[in-house]
């Protein structure tokens, strides 16, 4: 199930708060001028790195679930299992867009 889509686009401090924790499975970068749950993607058409992280129950830091690099956009499964109010999105990007699935 979509638990978020949207555009990010400050690289040092892009954050997804949920108002309770949620069981992340995996997220999407939603290729440019691609429509994805009624929103259109401005993703940036140049390469870029890309890292997610979350932030576990009671911790201060976050821990990494994906890092690399992004070209076209694309789906990437969450391996471990994750439950989180807070996910960072890292990176060299200046505009990217989004989804984030799993349950909540």
């Amino acid at each position: 199930r979509l638990l978020f889509v949207g555009h990010l686009g400050r690289a040092h401090d892009d954050e997804i708060l949920f108002a309770k924790p949620v069981r992340v499975q995996r997220f999407s970068v939603v290729p440019h001028s691609t429509l994805a749950h009624d929103v259109v993607a401005t993703t940036q058409q140049e390469p870029f790195e890309l890292e997610l992280s979350f932030q576990k129950k009671d911790a201060k830091e976050l821990s990494q679930i994906h890092k690399g690099p992004v070209s076209r956009g694309g789906t990437c499964d969450v391996k471990e299992r994750v439950v989180t109010s807070k996910l960072a999105f890292r990176g060299d990007y200046y505009r990217v867009c989004v989804a984030v699935y799993g349950e909540s």
